[in-house]
């Protein structure tokens, strides 16, 4: 993924829900290692989008991965 396509990505993402008031969406708060913070808060800079749609398309790639060890411990 070339840095084009992960803009456009970011972009959908935050234009999905930017007020966060529709009915499908939930809220939650994390707290977080203050590396870590830093760590998006650069990359999302860096990147022109805000922290919520980095750390929404992070924790979409980690269920998809943790998902698919399910399914593939299922299959045994």
């Amino acid at each position: 993924m070339n840095d084009a396509d992960s803009r456009e990505d970011l972009s959908k993402i935050a234009m999905k829900s930017p007020s966060g008031a529709d009915a499908a969406t939930k809220r939650m708060s994390l707290y977080l290692e203050e590396d870590l913070y830093w760590r998006i808060s650069d990359y999302a800079h860096r990147h022109r989008t805000k922290m919520h749609p980095v750390v929404v398309r992070g924790l979409q790639r980690l269920m998809d991965e943790l998902e698919a060890n399910d399914r593939s411990l299922d299959t045994r």
